[in-house]
């Protein structure tokens, strides 16, 4: 119940009842049904593609994907890191020559869908552009989660990555998993060549800058570092995401690092 996987409902009477919440326990199910299947693969290559390939057949791929590779890193301790590394290296692609609209013959008749409306960026040209292989990054986001490091504790892989993910311009965020002819979207901010981020008024924040806010909580004096970096680099993607984390989620924190990490930003902006 705590992680989510039930949940209890309440009646006027007093009396409750308990029910599977599927979608939540979805990814761990689907995980643990197709583990076999993706260790099966008799190299790393084909193992890869198939962890992508499998996990996607489900409504949370990423999360399952991410459980599927905690589980079977309990099997072999150095499994999680070549299948980081692998996921590292697979990044987000960016299609400029895809078009800003496109017609979709559907049931209803002619269906006009605006890209805007997933998972996509714009030039300076406001011209349209498909961002694609999107999913990796959001395993590895959901992974960076929980800090990791070398046997003798160095975390300098995972800040690595938090830097790499955490730099990156555009949206990491999945669509929800609807029809075309239903799709919303969700509301996002643009700085041209800069950043896109997400409303915050949604209430939705990425799995990339979830990681940060947990390493935080379990490894601030390394966040310092990454802070220290970004300003350093003048990496606005980098910075933004971390603006999010110390000023906002961490507001009413009164914490020797949480505080330096406000005050370095606050510092930078006021420079």
């Amino acid at each position: 119940m705590e992680r989510g996987y039930i949940k209890r409902e309440y009646l006027n009477n007093g009396e409750s009842f308990i029910y599977p919440a599927l979608l939540n326990a979805m990814p761990v199910a689907a995980a643990y049904e197709i583990m076999d299947i993706v260790l099966d693969q008799s190299d790393d290559d084909e193992l890869y593609d198939s962890l992508i390939r499998y996990s996607q057949l489900f409504p949370y791929p990423d999360l399952t994907a991410a459980l599927m590779i905690s589980f079977m890193s309990e099997r072999n301790v150095f499994f999680i890191n070549r299948i980081i590394e692998r996921l590292y290296y697979d990044k987000p692609t960016i299609d400029y020559s895809a078009p800003k609209r496109v017609l979709i013959k559907m049931e209803k008749g002619i269906f006009d869908i605006d890209f805007s409306k997933l998972p996509c960026i714009e030039t300076e040209e406001d011209e349209g552009g498909l961002l694609g292989n999107t999913l990796p990054w959001l395993i590895l986001s959901d992974l960076l989660a929980t800090p990791f490091g070398t046997e003798d504790g160095d975390l300098s892989p995972w800040i690595g990555m938090i830097k790499m993910v955490g730099s990156f311009k555009n949206v990491l965020l999945r669509v929800a998993n609807i029809p075309f002819d239903r799709i919303t979207g969700f509301h996002v901010h643009s700085f041209p060549n800069k950043i896109e981020v997400v409303c915050g008024k949604m209430g939705i924040i990425e799995p990339i800058t979830y990681a940060m806010q947990i390493g935080f909580w379990k490894v601030p004096e390394h966040m310092i570092e990454i802070v220290r970096w970004a300003i350093e680099t003048e990496n606005v993607p980098l910075i933004m995401r971390l603006l999010s984390i110390s000023l906002d989620t961490f507001r009413e924190e009164d914490n020797e690092y949480i505080n330096e990490a406000r005050n370095l930003l606050k510092r930078r902006n006021s420079g």
